[in-house]
């Protein structure tokens, strides 16, 4: 039988140089003697109690080196600093982008909730032809004017002018005093024709006023057609060199009213307002 306690021979792996017995590969000392060729048992195994074989230590794992730092390691994070000056390029960049739009005209028109824009057709922009009709005067520039005689009173575009004249009407004579305000190439007057009433055909008056009319401006009478409502007298339109004029004859208290509205191009609106802001007093 074999014995236990007998020391393996060396033909079974390396032995200890002192005691020649088997030993592992990987023994830093004997285990069975004790011989420590480096010394390294009393730095492993300091506490290793006496007597007996021994024990086994093996040597301290070497720690592995550091890594070199990454770019995930070495990034910067964002401070407060960052997050600020950040936080005041965008406000410029919009309040820039503010300005540009403010100062080209208007905002960007956006579409309404729903709907779809509309695509710009594709080729030269049409333009429309400048319009020729005049431009009234403002509402604001209109002031009521009183004769001084206190005969009437109408609106007018700006301050009146005042003129008198003896003219035969249907073979009456009368005095006319014509009161007149212009702005522009547009101008309105009321002319006052002081007339002995009694017996007077006003169908015929009004008529004999516009023919003479007509004659002074060198023009000829393109329509003239009773007044069917209101006051009595005509509603009448004359052509001539200076351009179109439209009025009306009315005979109002004793007196014939002749209110004219003078524009290259008639405006209709114009001349409703001028007519209709006419106060005779009773």
């Amino acid at each position: 039988m074999t014995d236990p306690t007998a020391l393996p021979t060396p033909l079974d792996g390396p032995t200890c140089p002192q005691c020649g017995a088997l030993v592992e590969r990987d023994w830093h000392w004997c285990r069975h003697c004790g011989f420590d060729p480096e010394g390294l048992r009393a730095l492993l195994e300091p506490d290793a109690p006496g007597g007996g074989p021994p024990r086994y230590a093996r040597k301290a794992p070497v720690p592995p080196p550091a890594r070199p730092p990454t770019m995930a390691r070495t990034r910067r994070r964002w401070g407060t600093r960052e997050v600020a000056l950040a936080a005041v390029l965008v406000a410029l960049v919009v309040g820039g982008v503010a300005v540009f739009q403010s100062s080209n005209g208007s905002e960007p028109t956006r579409p309404a909730p729903g709907t779809v824009p509309a695509t710009a057709a594709v080729g030269p922009k049409a333009t429309s032809p400048p319009s020729s009709a005049p431009v009234p005067a403002a509402a604001a520039d209109w002031t009521r004017f009183s004769a001084p005689d206190g005969a009437f009173s109408v609106e007018f575009p700006g301050p009146a002018s005042t003129a008198t004249d003896r003219r035969q009407v249907d073979g009456r004579p009368a005095d006319v005093t014509t009161y007149a305000a212009s702005t522009g190439t547009m101008r309105v007057s009321v002319a006052v024709y002081r007339i002995n009433a009694f017996g007077l055909d006003v169908a015929r008056a009004a008529s004999a006023v516009v023919a003479d009319l007509a004659t002074t401006t060198k023009g000829s009478v393109v329509r003239s057609t009773p007044r069917s409502q209101g006051d009595r007298g005509a509603d009448f339109q004359v052509s001539g060199p200076g351009g179109p004029r439209q009025g009306t004859v009315r005979f109002v208290s004793g007196a014939i009213y002749v209110l004219l509205y003078e524009a290259p191009t008639l405006d209709p609106k114009t001349w409703e307002r001028f007519q209709a802001s006419l106060r005779v007093p009773a």
